[in-house]
């Protein structure tokens, strides 16, 4: 009467594993990058992480088709001795803006709208290899290229600034 009844065996049950919208287009960005300059891939991960418009089941942000035109960007007023640059881009849907492209971070500002939140060059460091070298070697290829005697002459007036000022 209180014997053991026959066991049953429990057969694992494989759990689908359902990835979210941001998960999706994240895993579509990054397996179209193979070839694509680093910051191309860049400015389209900096879309989507900026992306101000989502919930569990969809994710709205200007899907990036091309940026062109690099500027220097002038970042002298941020600490650490960012560099960076700023392209026109052109979204899948017509939209057109700028985006900014620095070693500190990556920001997507459309135009007549409000510019998307800044992501920060770290978050960008980690899906782009070599992000930050990207944008250094374009700022320096960009960046006027003063002779040798320029830069003496810099060097001693800050030299006699510095000496003067204490």
């Amino acid at each position: 009467m209180f014997g053991r009844k026959g066991t049953r065996s429990v057969e694992p049950r494989s759990v689908a594993v359902t990835k979210s919208p941001f998960d999706l287009v994240l895993d579509g960005i990054l397996s179209q990058s193979a070839g694509m300059h680093p910051l191309d891939v860049a400015a389209r991960l900096t879309a989507l992480f900026g992306s101000k418009d989502y919930d569990d089941n969809r994710i709205n942000f200007i899907q990036i088709r091309d940026i062109d035109h690099p500027t220097v960007c002038d970042l002298s007023r941020i600490e650490g001795n960012p560099v960076g640059l700023s392209f026109t881009f052109f979204g899948t849907a017509g939209e057109t803006g700028l985006i900014y492209l620095t070693t500190a971070f990556a920001q997507l500002a459309p135009q007549g709208a409000d510019p998307c939140p800044r992501v920060p060059a770290d978050m960008i460091s980690r899906f782009v290899k070599d992000y930050d070298e990207a944008v250094r070697k374009v700022v320096a290829q960009r960046s006027p290229q003063r002779s040798i005697a320029d830069l003496e002459q810099e060097q001693r007036i800050k030299s006699k600034l510095s000496r003067f000022l204490g």
